[in-house]
C-alpha cells in the first residue's frame, strides 16, 4: 500500500506540477484565443496527444512501481485503454471547452489540477483492477459451467 501511495503521489506531482500546465501552455501557443473553432481544436489535440500518453505512462508507471510484471502491465494497459480514453474524452472534453473558453490562464492550473486529482484517482482504480478482472472472469466462468 505504501509502494502505491508514494507512486501515485509522484505520478501526480509530476503530471500536476509540470506536465499539464505546459502542455496548457504549448496549446495557448498554438491556437490563439477563445474563438470557438481554436477551442475545439485545443481540446480535441489535448485528448489525443496529452491524455493519451499521460493515461498510458500513468497506468504503466503504477503497475511497474507496485512490483507487477512488465508484461502483465502491457497487457492490462492494452486492455483498458479504448475504455480510459472514451472516459478521457467525456471527462476532459467538457473541462478543456470550458477551461480555453472562461477559464483565465493564470488559474487554469489550478483549475486543471484540481479536474486531475479526481481524474487520476480513476486511473489509479484502472491502473490496479487486474485482481478483479480475473475474478470477474472466473465468476461468468463458473455460471456457464453451472
Amino acid at each position: 500500500r505504501i509502494r502505491r501511495v508514494a507512486s501515485a503521489g509522484l505520478i501526480g506531482a509530476v503530471f500536476g506540477g509540470f506536465v499539464y500546465p505546459a502542455a496548457y501552455a504549448r496549446l495557448d501557443a498554438l491556437w490563439k484565443g477563445t474563438h470557438f473553432t481554436s477551442v475545439v481544436q485545443k481540446s480535441i489535440v489535448e485528448i489525443l496527444t496529452v491524455g493519451i500518453f499521460v493515461n498510458c505512462v500513468s497506468m504503466t508507471s503504477r503497475g511497474l512501481l507496485v512490483g507487477r510484471d512488465p508484461q502483465d502491465v502491457t497487457q492490462h494497459v492494452v486492455k483498458e485503454m479504448p475504455v480510459v480514453t472514451m472516459n478521457d474524452a467525456n471527462v476532459w472534453l467538457p473541462y478543456n471547452m470550458i477551461a480555453f473558453s472562461f477559464i483565465p490562464v493564470t488559474i487554469r492550473p489550478t483549475t486543471t489540477l484540481m479536474m486531475e486529482a479526481g481524474w487520476q484517482t480513476y486511473i489509479s482504480i484502472m491502473s490496479n483492477n487486474y485482481h478483479e478482472q480475473e475474478d470477474a472472469a472466473t465468476t461468468q466462468l463458473q455460471t456457464l459451467l453451472h
